[in-house]
């Protein structure tokens, strides 16, 4: 059976915005001072049931269409530990492997779209991510690292005049947004790292 176009993107979707990222924003409320049962762990438990129950046939379709069966089965097997470790509320073992799950979204929009803005902006919000997760575990050059590859990433995008033209305000307030957080590294302030991380999360999903 042939899988239309729009449902594979309307499932990549479903992964990447409505379900990983909603769990991954439900993870960065914190404040160093907040104790971890004020993480939303019913909520993300729940996320994560929800694509227990749409996987099977999204994996079927993303082969279907020449997505590497080891890229699927890697999801399998993060999807698992992610429910393991939400099941014991570790909040930094839960980041790493969503950070994880969101970096296999690049890998398979790179196989099944063609519009480029969409694989730009997957692969700079797993780079987001990335630095995320590093900031969260104090390595700090790590999580620069993975702040410049986002940057490097967008730049695309602002150079693109065609994507540029329909969107410049928002494109211009990410890019602004990413150099705030990579300027909010430098002062190793957790807290001030995740409130622009928050808004740069917010900013580029609507771009």
């Amino acid at each position: 059976m042939k899988i239309h176009h729009l449902q594979i993107i309307n499932h990549l979707k479903i992964l990447g915005d409505s379900q990983i990222f909603k769990m991954t924003e439900n993870i960065i409320l914190a404040n160093e001072s907040e104790k971890d049962d004020t993480i939303k762990w019913d909520e993300i438990r729940k996320d994560i049931e929800n694509i227990y129950t749409i996987w099977p046939t999204i994996s079927l379709d993303l082969t279907s269409v020449g997505i590497n069966n080891m890229n699927i089965g890697e999801f399998d097997n993060l999807l698992d530990n992610l429910a393991s470790n939400v099941k014991n509320k570790d909040k930094e073992l839960t980041l790493i492997n969503l950070s994880s799950l969101y970096g296999l979204m690049p890998k398979y929009v790179e196989v099944y779209l063609d519009d480029d803005l969409t694989k730009k902006i997957t692969i700079t919000k797993s780079f987001i991510v990335n630095a995320y997760v590093f900031a969260s575990l104090e390595k700090w050059d790590e999580a620069y690292k993975n702040i410049n590859l986002a940057d490097e990433t967008f730049l695309w995008i602002l150079q693109n005049k065609n994507y540029y033209k329909n969107n410049e305000l928002n494109i211009n307030r990410a890019n602004i947004l990413i150099s705030n957080l990579k300027n909010s590294i430098n002062k190793y302030d957790k807290q001030i790292f995740y409130l622009n991380y928050k808004n740069l999360l917010q900013e580029i999903s609507i771009i």
